[in-house]
């Protein structure tokens, strides 16, 4: 098939005008002009011809309207709020720790058992130490009863006994005295010689001396034991008492007990290894009570209160437990900003539910939590009216005339199929479009649908999609 056949010829309209310079321009090309010239000429002409009858085709039908659908801006009242993911975290973790070197002797648990506060949950190898225990409580109780025998002081049987030898003492001096008188006439007389004087001599002085010791000795036992000595012995007991609990202590480091009720998470150590001072041997975790971590954007804290009930969702409990009740128990007030992160760490704190007696909730779960703040009137649009492929969020309004305006809006948050506009020029019952407003520009004419019957009412809930957009981010052009 070829051309001709598959378009239409043009309709030519010669108009008086045309025809008349025409007319003129054919006189004076033949006056003035010579043949080859004429030719041209004549030939020009009929080229203008044939373009302007081209020119003047027959008008196109219109183009019908772009048919949309519109929904009346919103004023409503709602609280304004948003569910993030976190992540279920023991309220209790610790990683219990060796307080001694030693050997594991005995550590028969196993992950995932239950262990009550002070259950022992490894001994070390302690023989050593209980023999240095046992010497160094016997040493102490020898230095406690000197102690006390300095403090009471003597004994009224002492105290005679005392008495009784210094009266023998002097005895002893009066008979040392009698001989010594005799020995002396003797001497004079040249009875005995030199060397049995002397030793007669000798004799009395140490019966002097001995007299002078039990005075002492007795004066003594009347007076009791000076401060002196009674503090040395007091500080010597003493002493030994601290030895004693050093050792005591010690031999409680090789008894590991469990610090809190807890589930025994990870088990770090076996029987036969040696342990050094610091050394890791068990993953304890308190499950009686689990909080939430939530990474909270910086636009959202101002709906995190301390205190403040929030609804918890475990879509992995059975459905009784799948909805919990959770408070906000404290806010990191420090963001992870060198990796370029706003967000805020939030944890809630949930009474962990039992089935049989275990904790449902368990530590890396993943939970949804709904933060909700205090009830406000915004502005709201349908989700489906705003239009982001111009790189800023617009909404196309409808006027008296049938006509589109673009109207650039600024997103606040997002609730089920509605989403706020925080600043923009829209009237409240101002009609904007939702299907169709893609392919719409300003000050086009539109046919709009016949309405049907909607739901106005703003849902209070997030809808999925929100809460998905909400874990990762604000909104496009939002706060």
């Amino acid at each position: 098939m070829n051309s001709s056949a598959r378009l239409p010829a043009p309709r030519l309209v010669s108009t008086p005008a045309f025809r008349s310079t025409v007319f003129l321009g054919r006189r004076i090309a033949l006056r003035r002009l010579s043949a080859p010239r004429i030719a041209a000429w004549s030939l020009l002409g009929a080229v203008m011809f044939l373009a302007t009858g081209c020119m003047r085709q027959e008008p196109k039908p219109p183009q019908p309207k772009p048919l949309v659908k519109v929904v009346p801006v919103a004023r409503k009242e709602v609280a304004p709020e948003v569910t993030l993911v976190g992540t279920v975290v023991a309220f209790q973790t610790s990683r219990v720790a060796s307080g001694a070197a030693g050997l594991v002797q005995w550590y028969p648990h196993r992950p995932g058992m239950f262990l009550r506060k002070d259950e022992v949950l490894v001994r070390l190898r302690s023989t050593d130490v209980e023999l240095q225990l046992q010497a160094a409580r016997a040493l102490e109780k020898e230095k406690r009863y000197r102690y006390e025998e300095l403090r009471r002081g003597a004994l009224p049987e002492e105290i005679e006994q005392a008495k009784a030898l210094l009266e023998s003492a002097k005895a002893q001096l009066r008979l040392a005295e009698g001989r010594f008188r005799r020995a002396q006439v003797l001497f004079d007389s040249g009875t005995i010689n030199q060397e049995e004087f002397d030793h007669v001599r000798t004799e009395l002085d140490q019966a002097r001396q001995n007299v002078v010791a039990r005075q002492a000795a007795y004066q003594l036992k009347l007076k009791g034991t000076p401060a002196e000595q009674l503090q040395q012995a007091k500080a010597a007991w003493e002493a030994q008492q601290e030895e004693v609990r050093r050792l005591e202590e010690e031999l409680a480091k090789r008894t590991i007990r469990a610090p809190f009720d807890g589930y025994l998470a990870e088990k770090l150590t076996e029987p036969g290894q040696w342990v050094h001072v610091g050394d890791p041997v068990a993953l304890l975790i308190n499950l009686d009570v689990v909080e939430a971590v939530v990474q909270v954007d910086e636009s959202y804290l101002p709906l995190v209160q301390l205190g403040r009930a929030v609804q918890v969702q475990a879509d992995a409990l059975p459905g009784p437990y799948r909805t919990l009740q959770g408070t906000v128990a404290r806010v990191v007030p420090r963001a992870q900003w060198e990796q370029g992160s706003r967000s805020f760490p939030v944890h809630v704190r949930i009474e962990n539910p039992k089935q049989n007696d275990q904790p449902l909730l368990k530590e890396g779960m993943m939970v949804r939590v709904r933060f909700q703040g205090t009830p406000r009137r915004l502005t709201l649009v349908p989700k489906d009216a705003v239009v982001r492929s111009s790189g800023r969020p617009l909404v196309f309004v409808l006027n008296q005339d049938n006509q589109v305006q673009a109207v650039p809006i600024e997103e606040g948050q997002a609730y089920q199929g509605w989403i706020e506009v925080r600043s923009g020029n829209l009237e409240p019952q101002s009609l904007v479009v939702t299907d169709g407003a893609e392919r719409l520009r300003s000050f086009m004419e539109v046919e709009v649908m016949a309405p049907e019957k909607e739901k106005t009412e703003v849902a209070q809930e997030p809808d999925s999609s929100q809460s998905a957009r909400r874990r990762d981010g604000p909104l496009p052009g939002g706060g």
